[in-house]
């Protein structure tokens, strides 16, 4: 299985070699709508700095009510993308 970030480099290692993005797409069928998207995400770190202060001066609060703050706050979130940092960081009471 390829990746697409393994796609991604193989198109620009061969476009490095004064082919055209087109023509390097066209040998490997790679889409070229793969090669040019370009994430607008803001990335996460701001949002991870604020979700790890509240979870430390917040021991108790769970997920949810984590979840519910930061929306407060004005901060876009999915409820399960903060279980799932919150998890990973153990960030809870209960976890080790």
């Amino acid at each position: 299985m390829v990746t697409t970030t393994q796609r991604r480099a193989v198109v620009a290692e061969y476009r490095s070699a004064a082919r055209s993005e087109r023509q390097v797409c066209a040998w490997f069928n790679v889409p070229r709508a793969t090669v040019q998207y370009r994430s607008r995400r803001a990335p996460a770190h701001r949002r991870v700095a604020r979700l790890t202060k509240l979870a430390e001066d917040k021991r108790r609060w769970g997920g949810l009510r984590l979840t519910w703050r930061l929306r407060r706050d004005g901060t876009l979130v999915n409820h399960k993308r903060i279980e799932r940092l919150l998890r990973e960081g153990s960030l809870l009471v209960g976890q080790p």
